[in-house]
């Protein structure tokens, strides 16, 4: 009680605006490996915890760590372990990431953990990356797209009408688009509010309406190519993480708590406590996990192995660097599959403003002619 009453002394000694970048101003995970990684160095050089984070303050430039790390130091110096410590910033070190540490510290083998930890890190850093450069070119080219779509809208077509008499004599697709033509000039800000109202409102709604959030996640293991890029990252992230707590000897139905809060897919969600059940039921992991459509063939495969020869933890570490490399394959074809399709939209929607541009100078060549 002491001591939990002198940590909550020692933040709240803190000025408002220092809480409130522990709170809001969550550290890149690239910043958070880096930690790790120097605790796991720190431990396999046999220095002892405070120390180690010591050293790591006096050269981290991060100040939203630079805060966690002293509260951390604090804390190990009032007695309390390391996965402790780490636990009063939920908002900083995830839950698995927690119990993993505690279960080390039980074996005596905390040094191997923070590494694991560290290359996991990293290793998501990397998806992260591949994401990003991935979903960069898409992007780059709707805003161009939308931008030279706006020009034509505001700017050509009033221009081209401007040039007949009778604007009622026009096709009407050139009506309907000069229609856009002024609702883009005069009422543009109602599409700024729906884009924001649409992107914010959804966002609420996955996190706060059950049904909402149901429909998306089953598109996401149901639709073409998508249910590909979205069941590898799953895989990868469950093998990695039911291979690391198995490593660590933590309770299985402790690593599906843990598992369970990291899923953010309703349906894997609920799979993960079903299994969770089935395991206080002393059903086999590989039994419990049978004839789900959101598991390959191979993992249970791999998990039947490892649970007849007592190696679960290896052989699933193992597994997981395969679905690591599948992901970002997988990812490669979605895009290769989006890009054309982008591609494709962006030309329809410009030919039919072209379209609308031509057909009344075609009329009028016309009748010049005639």
């Amino acid at each position: 009680m002491a001591i939990a009453q002198h940590s909550t002394k020692k933040v709240a000694e803190r000025n408002w605006f220092d809480n409130l970048s522990i709170l809001f101003n969550t550290p890149h995970i690239k910043v958070r490996a880096s930690f790790f990684r120097l605790m796991a160095i720190s431990q396999e050089v046999g220095l002892w915890l405070r120390e180690s984070v010591v050293n790591i303050l006096k050269s981290e430039g991060n100040r939203t760590m630079q805060l966690v790390q002293q509260d951390i130091i604090t804390s190990l110096s009032a007695g309390q372990s390391f996965a402790t410590s780490l636990e009063q910033h939920p908002e900083v070190f995830a839950t698995h990431e927690v119990e993993l540490i505690r279960a080390a510290e039980g074996i005596g083998n905390l040094p191997t953990a923070l590494k694991e930890i560290a290359n996991e890190m990293e290793n998501m850093q990397k998806i992260y990356q591949k994401i990003q450069s991935a979903v960069t070119y898409p992007t780059v080219l709707l805003v161009f797209s939308f931008v030279a779509i706006v020009i034509l809208l505001i700017y050509v077509i009033p221009t081209i009408v401007s040039l007949f008499p009778d604007t009622w004599s026009l096709p009407w697709i050139t009506l309907f688009m000069l229609g856009m033509s002024d609702f883009l000039r005069y009422s543009w800000f109602v599409i700024i509010i729906a884009l924001l109202a649409i992107i914010i409102g959804s966002r609420i709604l996955y996190q706060m309406f059950l049904p909402f959030k149901k429909i998306v996640d089953k598109l996401l293991i149901t639709l073409p190519v998508v249910k590909e890029v979205t069941r590898t990252y799953y895989m990868y992230r469950f093998s990695k993480l039911l291979g690391d707590f198995s490593d660590a000897w933590v309770s299985p139905i402790i690593s599906f708590q843990q598992i369970t809060k990291i899923f953010s897919n309703y349906y894997y969600q609920r799979k993960a406590w079903a299994i969770q059940n089935d395991l206080r039921s002393w059903f086999s992991l590989s039994s419990a996990i049978e004839w789900s459509s959101l598991f390959d063939e191979i993992l249970i495969q791999t998990i039947s192995v490892g649970e007849n020869t007592g190696n679960l933890g290896k052989v699933l570490l193992s597994l997981s660097q395969f679905y690591r490399y599948k992901f970002t394959v997988t990812i490669e074809s979605l895009m290769s599959v989006l890009e054309p399709a982008l591609m494709a939209f962006v030309a329809i929607i410009i030919g039919i403003i072209v379209s609308s541009i031509f057909l009344p100078i075609a009329d009028l060549v016309n009748v010049i002619a005639s």
